[in-house]
């Protein structure tokens, strides 16, 4: 588990919630039981976390207050993508967007349309994506969203390196990581880097290719980031074998599925 995902809530503590659902007013229930689904969404309970989530949109609803309900709405739209329900997420982010614009709650109705650009992604419907996420990144550049403009350009340049459009790529992997970097985003600063690193060794920029993979290994190496961790040794691994270099490629391969990075920097060493 990467240390960036907070430790389990103790059961008294989560007792301790709960009850504050049951004796509070619908307002706090909603705010308390989004915590809560919050809480097991990064723990990886997604199941638990939708369990909260209609809770939360249940007492939202009686507390008829419009915010907590597009919020909820949003935490179901993600949770939903999780598990798989992709017809359940368009629907609880199409609502999500509908009353998070109505209120002019812009950069969350904004981010909404990431959620829907990877729930259609998720679905196979690359274009409607990619014209979702550009959306979303131009509306962000106007906000001066740094976090969204990570997010959504990091999004578009993964869907280029697909495409095999690698200039287009090193651009939006550029943009993507230097506004992650200015909000503190670390972990899609780092994913931007290896896409970007990707792109610049199908360009021939071995050397550049290196750099950013090991430049986005350290950081999310320091953060305990397990998960990007091993997206990013997979990565990397791939370019390893266009390049022939099998061996290393299977040892990357081998710490991303095993969760075990020890032996990552004296790897990251040889055969540069």
């Amino acid at each position: 588990m990467p240390s960036s995902t907070p430790p389990s809530t103790p059961r008294s503590a989560r007792s301790c919630r709960l009850d504050q659902c049951r004796q509070g007013d619908p307002a706090s229930r909603a705010r308390v039981l989004t915590n809560l689904g919050s809480s097991s969404y990064r723990l990886g309970q997604h199941g638990e976390a939708m369990a909260y989530f209609v809770r939360a949109l249940d007492a939202a609803t009686d507390a008829e207050s419009l915010p907590r309900i597009a919020n909820a709405h949003m935490a179901l739209g993600v949770a939903a993508r999780a598990v798989g329900d992709l017809d359940r997420a368009l629907e609880h982010c199409n609502r999500a967007l509908e009353l998070h614009s109505r209120i002019q709650h812009d950069r969350t109705a904004n981010r909404i349309l990431n959620n829907l650009g990877d729930v259609h992604y998720a679905a196979g419907r690359k274009q409607e994506a990619a014209g979702l996420q550009r959306r979303c990144l131009q509306r962000a550049r106007e906000l001066h969203d740094d976090l969204e403009i990570g997010i959504a350009a990091g999004a578009l340049a993964r869907y280029a390196l697909e495409d095999g459009r690698f200039s287009d790529t090193m651009v939006l992997a550029r943009e993507s990581q230097e506004a992650a970097a200015r909000s503190g985003d670390h972990l899609h600063q780092a994913v931007a880097t290896a896409v970007g690193g990707a792109a610049a060794d199908r360009l021939g920029r071995r050397r550049v290719a290196n750099q950013r993979f090991t430049q986005a290994m350290q950081i999310l190496f320091d953060r305990g980031a397990a998960g990007e961790l091993a997206e990013v040794c997979t990565m990397y691994a791939d370019v390893l074998r266009l390049r022939g270099q099998d061996d290393r490629a299977f040892a990357l391969m081998r710490m991303a599925a095993e969760r075990d990075f020890r032996k990552l920097a004296p790897l990251l060493k040889t055969g540069r």
